[in-house]
């Protein structure tokens, strides 16, 4: 990573590490189902519900009256 610093370029990665992506990322695109359901800085992106749900494997309060 160090060496793509102050370059002009955009580099596209997959990586479901949160703490790799808070570290490295502008910013984060998460997809699920098909469909993006987040598109922001990593600390706005990784607090909404849905990616802590889907992504993160965050499980909700809302979640244990599903299960």
């Amino acid at each position: 990573m160090q060496a793509l610093k102050g370059q002009a370029l955009t580099v596209l990665f997959v990586e479901h590490d949160m703490d790799i992506v808070n570290r490295y990322c502008d910013r984060v695109v998460a997809f699920y189902s098909g469909r993006i359901i987040a598109d922001d800085v990593p600390s706005v992106a990784l607090a909404q519900t849905d990616v802590r749900r889907y992504v993160t494997g965050v499980r909700l309060p809302e979640d244990a009256h599903h299960a």
